[in-house]
């Protein structure tokens, strides 16, 4: 007891807030048992009508199975679960799609024991989903069904539940062939007792925002409705014998609804074929719950576990299912009205379980009382709100496209049915996404050579040749997922653009596709399209850091890396950008190609040092040699010298703490390393490893100095040498930012 009632510290007694939940749980009961009859009354509507009192008994039995199970089970304190109209409106129309199926000459106890299966059927198939979803943690994979889908269902099932509810009121199903008959004075009256109900209904609930009201305008009405019955002379069985209240008998409603022998009698092949329905519903259940969950969570400020609402939920239909009943879930509105009388405890579901059962077993009589249209009006009530959350609110919520994927499925709902509705439902989402994700540019960057270099340090001639020619190194970023409208749009745009520059102006196409998630056989049918235009065009298709599932995909399309194709394959993007470079200095200055060695005497000589000063300055450094392995510069060190590259490759690298060192550039001929961490006299930020035998030349603190003092001169032209060195950097920096910001 203690867990279904709690009392914190400095708040109210425990006896004040029992009276508080029961009182909370017999308001929500009240307004629970109209729902549900108003459900039965949809279920069993038209020409099964003569079943309601069955009907009623399973609705009532149903809520107080589920307003039990789910409020003891929930997560969440104080939550009330009903039938809810996704599932009520599913099994309205898996009961008259049964109903028509069966025979003419099938006798009564077969179509209601037939019904009856059929409603169970669906009802434990849900629970069973909605208990897997939340046991395996599934139900995150819900969230993938698209929203226009969902509305589309919801707003198709408004209508069915707009149209049910004039039937439910008149007993008459809204047709063209029944127009004449809907005139009629007591159709007539009857139909507007229940557009009236369902507008005040609105008004209160949702204008003047009274949660409240909702049982006090269904008393209200029904007192007004026999007082003017008084007033006309009209007596309450002769309203009874025209329709305006429920035909039900004295004492309990019929249960069990069917016996075990029935079961026999009940024509399962029929039920098999409404399958795809009943998956419908299981789908869009577990879409509802999510949908509701959240709403509750709004409202009582408190997170859920989806999980555990899942498996709540399952247990709960399962188990209402195994009785005949039908299936419902959290609901928010009861929830809400429970939340604003009394503290959230997990016995109000119990008070209104009970509500239920005794309203079952021992007041059927005084649901005789409460007229039809309030009933209809309830659920008319319910169709509206529907409809104007789907259909109204999303019109400037929803793109164009998802807004006609609603609009289509409500039609079609209506005019064939279910399973229709959402198979054009999902086709047209299909497209529909289909056609907005091939207008995502699947390019996250494009840079070009001139500003964008590999991460080796170059030779300023180097850099000078890549400033001027770089442009003819164009370097995609490739994102996402490829298939057959992002990369025929992707290839067309390459083709449009080798068109309208000189045929030798690209000579690389870098392809970088480490951010891509994969490709389709079309997508890349289109990778071979412009394989083949990169060979007409003679310019390298260069493809870096391509993830194993897109390689396989290319190539079984026969993309591949051959001596007979412009296509190069490199493992990240840093290495295809080194091959471009050298080829494209091969090809621009072959006389800067050879690399091997730099001296750092030519190096320093410039326009404001000769070769004599150079000799000088070379006095105060000191010749070293590294072999493959060998640690020139390890992060963390403080920093007392600083090197020039004669010859050999460093690679520089970042070490996190996690083993796995990050590299960051590659140091060769012409280079200087450690300048940085040596003029700000500050640990070394990065690691420098020898990878090729190399010649440096160390210059210390101390020998700077040295120079400073004994030739000045020298010493400053030195200084503004690494100054032009660093402004370099930084230049090419800013124009890789403006070009990426561009």
């Amino acid at each position: 007891m203690s867990d279904i009632i709690t009392s914190q510290p400095g708040k109210r007694p425990q006896p004040v807030i029992v009276m508080q939940v029961v009182i909370a749980g017999l308001v929500t009961g009240l307004l629970a048992v109209v729902f549900a009859i108003a459900d039965a009354a949809l279920i069993f509507s038209g020409g099964l009508s003569r079943f309601l009192p069955v009907g009623i008994a399973i609705t009532l039995a149903s809520t107080a199975i589920l307003a039990a199970v789910i409020g003891l089970l929930s997560s969440v304190r104080g939550v009330i679960a009903l039938p809810q109209e996704v599932t009520v409106a599913s099994l309205a129309t898996i009961a008259a799609s049964v109903a028509l199926g069966l025979p003419f000459s099938a006798s009564d106890e077969q179509k209601l024991a037939t019904i009856i299966c059929a409603i169970a059927v669906a009802s434990i198939a849900t629970g069973l989903f909605l208990f897997g979803l939340g046991a395996f943690r599934l139900g995150r994979l819900i969230r993938f069904v698209p929203v226009p889908v969902v509305g589309g269902f919801l707003a198709g099932m408004g209508c069915l539940i707009f149209f049910g509810s004039f039937t439910v009121s008149t007993g008459i199903t809204p047709s063209l062939d029944a127009m004449h008959a809907m005139l009629m004075p007591h159709a007539a009256a009857k139909a507007l007792f229940a557009i009236v109900f369902a507008g005040v209904l609105w008004l209160v609930i949702e204008r003047a925002r009274m949660p409240l009201g909702i049982p006090a305008i269904i008393i209200l009405a029904t007192v007004l409705f026999h007082a003017f019955g008084q007033i006309s002379g009209h007596s309450i069985d002769e309203l009874s014998d025209a329709g305006w209240f429920p035909a039900l008998e004295a004492g309990a409603l019929p249960w069990p609804p069917i016996s075990l022998s029935d079961l026999l009698a009940a024509d399962w092949r029929l039920i098999a074929s409404e399958g795809f329905t009943i998956a419908t519903m299981m789908l869009v259940s577990a879409m509802a719950v999510l949908m509701n969950i959240s709403g509750i969570e709004m409202v009582d400020s408190h997170e859920a576990s989806i999980e555990s609402e899942l498996k709540a939920a399952g247990i709960a239909n399962v188990t209402a299912g195994g009785l005949g009943g039908v299936a419902g879930f959290h609901s928010i509105s009861p929830t809400l009205l429970n939340l604003q009388i009394a503290e959230p405890s997990r016995l109000t579901g119990f008070v209104v379980g009970g509500v239920c059962i005794s309203v079952m077993l021992f007041a059927s009589q005084l649901l005789n009382l409460i007229p039809l249209p309030v009933f209809g009006g309830l659920l008319l009530w319910v169709a509206v709100m529907l409809l104007k959350q789907w259909l109204v609110d999303t019109y400037h919520q929803l793109t164009t496209g998802e807004y006609a994927v609603i609009v289509l499925m409500t039609l079609v709902i209506n005019a064939a049915g279910f399973v229709e509705g959402l198979i054009t439902g999902l086709i047209a989402g299909i497209v529909l996404f289909t056609i907005d994700y091939s207008r995502v540019d699947i390019v996250k960057t494009r840079l070009t050579g001139d500003t964008f270099h590999s991460k080796r340090t170059m030779s300023r001639n180097w850099q000078e040749v890549l400033r001027e020619h770089g442009d003819s190194i164009v370097i995609l970023r490739l994102q996402g997922y490829l298939f057959f409208g992002t990369a025929h749009q992707f290839v067309e745009r390459i083709r449009k653009y080798v068109e309208s520059k000189p045929v030798r102006h690209m000579r690389f196409l870098v392809l970088d596709l480490r951010r891509t998630t994969g490709l389709d056989s079309s997508a890349a049918v289109s990778f071979v399209k412009l394989e083949q235009l990169a060979k007409a065009s003679r310019f390298k298709l260069v493809l870096t850091e391509v993830p194993d599932q897109v390689a396989g995909t290319l190539g079984r399309a026969g993309v591949g890396e051959s001596a007979l194709t412009p296509v190069r394959k490199f493992d990240n993007l840093d290495l295809g950008l080194m091959w471009c470079e050298e080829k494209l200095i091969l090809r621009i200055a072959p006389e800067l190609a050879d690399v091997s060695a730099v001296s750092v005497r030519e190096s320093l000589v410039d326009e404001h040092v000769d070769e004599d000063a150079a000799k000088i300055m070379l006095n105060y450094m000191e010749q070293l040699e590294f072999a493959p392995g060998d640690v020139l510069i390890e992060q963390g060190t403080q920093s007392q010298e600083m090197y020039f590259i004669e010859s050999g490759a460093f690679a520089v690298e970042l070490h996190n703490g996690d083993g796995q060192p990050i590299r960051l550039n590659t140091a060769g001929p012409g280079s200087f390393v450690g300048e940085i961490s040596f003029y700000l006299g500050q640990g070394r930020s990065a690691t420098v490893v020898c990878e090729k035998q190399a010649t440096v030349w160390q210059l210390t603190r101390q020998n700077l100095d040295a120079l400073r003092n004994e030739n000045p001169e020298i010493a400053s032209y030195f200084h503004q040498r690494i100054a032009v060195m660093l402004a370099d950097r930084l230049s090419a920096t800013t124009r890789l930012i403006q070009h990426l910001v561009d």
